[in-house]
């Protein structure tokens, strides 16, 4: 069957929107996270002032317990990702008769649509991989701080951070360090726990989940055409509650044997965030998210718009306030294992039907054009923004070592939400777009359509 056998479905722009603010969620994730890590930095005399850039920056978030709880509650927005995903390639890759699926077609667009922006992300981020690993446990001129030093006591004390048998970073080996760089741009880090946020870009793990999903989509797209609505509403709860197992074992097993801290990097921590057999269930809630939405495709133009905005609107409004109240019913631990493993997979399911649907505030926001191109770009968003956050830490340090302080927090703040979006708009128009062709060219160069007619001059 050919590629074109099958009509294009119309484009859902609210959820190419919706894609842009999960990613701009995700960056500020990673920018407090960094500032929040930097606190526990050892810097030379030289460096002292990015510490305190990082203490201000970290104050930003953590002054305020709802900004607190919203940037912490950022962790949410991967598993949205991957529900998203799993709708929007059930949507876009629909059965042809007979239950026929395009299996060259869709390998080639899928293969085409992650690569062209993945090696790019891999490209720009190589020099920090060989930078940060480069020197591991490798002793440098520190100025010590120590747990009951002034200096930690005093950032204790202002941040509440617990010192306490805390996570060592990992020293990864040089074969560790061979085999990452080796798995990385095959997208199997997430199989390996010590590798799975190894310094190549840590942000690409996710992509690791995606492929294996992609793998396993066509198999899941064929079962799914012949269960029934119940079928597959009974299939997406068990997803869900698989989903749920490994994270409420970490919780009250703590294998690691160390105080939980956001961004720890530990062996069994990492393997339960990250391994695509623990995480593809939310990819594949979305796909009976996309599945009930083209089946109930008359339904859904009788249920008009409104329903539609109501859907979307509830489930935005619950997801806010439950990553602003989680910590509180659940304790900051239990809260960011659950709420990173999938706990709010079937609300993010809902609302995506429902901006698919239209109508409501959320998606006429989201349905706004700067939104949706922004949101086109919402991939090279997350690809690119560790780049950005790294880079940004040398000019720092080199700065510093000159004399030169970082600039306020709050400049740069906004220097890097707008920095990092209008950079990632354009490698989406100027790079993303036209290699995604190329890439499905040299692939049809060897893997031609041999359905195709053949004409004869």
């Amino acid at each position: 069957m050919s590629t074109d056998s099958l009509p294009r479905r119309p484009l859902l722009p609210a959820l190419a929107g919706i894609r842009f603010f999960a990613a701009i969620h995700v960056c500020l994730h990673h920018l407090a996270q960094m500032a929040y890590a930097l606190t526990f930095y050892h810097p030379t005399k030289d460096e002292l002032p990015l510490r305190d850039w990082a203490a201000g920056t970290w104050a930003i978030f953590s002054d305020s317990w709802m900004v607190n709880s919203l940037m912490r509650g950022a962790l949410v927005q991967v598993g949205m990702f991957f529900v998203m995903s799993g709708f929007i390639l059930t949507y876009s890759h629909p059965m042809g008769p007979g239950g026929k699926f395009d299996y060259r077609g869709y390998t080639l667009a899928r293969t085409a649509r992650v690569y062209a922006m993945y090696l790019i992300g891999l490209l720009v981020t190589l020099p920090i991989a060989f930078a940060l690993t480069a020197t591991n446990g490798q002793a440098r001129d520190e100025i010590i701080i120590t747990e009951n030093s002034p200096e930690m006591q005093m950032m204790t004390t202002a941040k509440g951070i617990e010192t306490r048998n805390r996570a060592p970073e990992p020293v990864y080996t040089p074969a560790e360090k061979v085999t990452a760089f080796v798995v990385t741009p095959l997208l199997l880090q997430a199989w390996f726990p010590r590798l799975s946020i190894y310094p190549w870009n840590p942000p690409a793990w996710s992509l690791s989940v995606e492929a294996f999903a992609y793998i396993i989509f066509p198999v899941f797209a064929i079962w799914m055409l012949r269960w029934s609505t119940k079928k597959l509403i009974i299939f997406a709860v068990l997803c869900w509650v698989f989903e749920l197992i490994a994270p409420i074992w970490y919780i009250i097993a703590e294998p690691d044997g160390v105080n939980f801290e956001w961004n720890m990097n530990a062996f069994w921590f990492n393997f339960v965030r990250h391994n695509p057999i623990l995480r593809v269930p939310e990819f594949l809630i979305g796909m009976v998210a996309g599945r009930l939405y083209s089946e109930k495709a008359a339904a859904n133009a009788i249920a008009g718009k409104g329903t539609g905005g109501w859907l979307s609107t509830i489930a935005v409004i619950f997801i806010i306030g439950f990553m602003m109240m989680s910590d509180s019913l659940f304790g900051q631990f239990a809260s960011y294992m659950l709420l990173h493993n999938g706990l709010l997979a079937p609300v993010f399911a809902i609302g995506v039907i429902g901006l698919a649907l239209g109508g409501g505030p959320v998606a006429a926001i989201c349905s706004r054009r700067p939104i949706v191109v922004a949101g086109e770009a919402a991939y090279a968003i997350y690809m690119l923004h560790f780049a950005f956050l790294a880079y940004s830490l040398v000019v720092f340090i080199g700065g510093a070592k000159e004399g030169k302080a970082p600039p306020d927090p709050w400049t740069y703040l906004w220097v890097f939400l707008i920095g990092v979006t209008l950079l990632s708009v354009a490698v989406h128009k100027w790079w993303e777009v036209p290699w995604r062709r190329r890439i499905r060219r040299i692939m049809l160069y060897f893997w031609p359509d041999r359905t195709a007619p053949v004409t004869v001059k």
